[in-house]
């Protein structure tokens, strides 16, 4: 397994935001919570998504983005012990948002796990990460590299003060195609006005599925599926461990149904509007298993 001794733990990083702080542990260089799917490049995009008169151009660049799953499971812990078998692999990570340390790079880590190594993130997705809130998840999908700064500097036209990467010599690496904000189902039924319009990969168990159109996540979080049968997955099943990634909005189920091309069957139409009318739903192009033990 690869760590590193006598470093600073991550605690200590997220008491203390202004201060910048590496550890490595035997519990895992990569105990992070990996997802297993890879993601095409421009998957998500970590902007504010503008509705009204640009919804055509929203579901175009879904219908684009769209590609096949691929179907290795990565876990935190194969990161950890298979570090070098995994330089080269496509992976998804998702932890808590740490630093911005550059204007494309940033730092991820999972508190839950002390002493764990804050994982960079080279964003090349072309978007920004846009941060809704403090404190929240970020997921990242991209490749497995070793940190040389000279050779990622070079293999993708990239910039790097020495000074400030140093630190990261040989360390892993994710050269991401697509970030996005990582709320958990709680977080955005509790508060979801930082995170409507917004693209989103939220984690979660399903709680009921009232079709391949329609199903609820924990703590009442509904997902509507405009696209059941060209997203990755058809179908999910009740208590199944999921990650659903699309677009957050207020459910007025006419004007959905227009703007995304879809109808409901009438009866769950009914049943959904009189449970969650005007409550936030996630409207997605993509559903695939989770790895991680939520």
């Amino acid at each position: 397994m690869f760590k590193k001794p006598n470093r600073k733990s991550v605690s200590s990083h997220l008491s203390k935001g202004d201060r910048s702080v590496r550890s490595w542990s035997a519990k895992g260089a990569f105990a992070l919570a990996a997802i297993a799917i890879a993601m095409p490049t421009g998957y998500l995009n970590a902007g504010e998504v503008t509705r009204s008169t640009n919804k055509e151009n929203v579901i175009a660049q879904v219908n684009n983005q769209r590609t096949p799953q691929e179907r290795r499971n990565v876990t935190s812990e194969e990161l950890a012990d298979k570090f070098k078998a995994m330089v080269g692999k496509r992976v998804t990570v998702r932890g808590r948002f740490l630093e911005k340390i550059g204007n494309n790079t940033f730092t991820i880590a999972d508190e839950e796990f002390l002493g764990v190594e804050p994982i960079l993130i080279v964003n090349l997705s072309g978007n920004p990460l846009d941060i809704p809130s403090n404190g929240i998840e970020v997921q990242a999908t991209g490749v497995v590299r070793s940190f040389s700064l000279a050779e990622i500097a070079k293999r993708y036209n990239q910039q790097f003060d020495r000074a400030t990467y140093a630190q990261y010599e040989n360390d892993p690496v994710i050269i991401a195609r697509s970030v996005a904000p990582a709320p958990e189902p709680e977080e955005i039924t509790g508060n979801p006005t930082p995170y409507y319009n917004r693209r989103l990969a939220v984690p979660g168990n399903v709680e009921r599925v009232y079709s391949p159109n329609a199903f609820v996540l924990e703590n009442n979080l509904l997902v509507l599926n405009p696209y059941p049968k060209q997203a990755a997955r058809q179908r999910v099943t009740q208590g199944e461990k999921v990650v659903a990634t699309g677009v957050l909005d207020r459910l007025v189920i006419a004007d959905i149904e227009r703007e995304y091309g879809f109808t409901l069957d009438a009866g769950i139409r009914k049943q959904l509007e009189v449970d969650y009318a005007d409550r936030p739903v996630l409207i997605i192009d993509n559903v695939y298993p989770s790895a991680v033990e939520q």
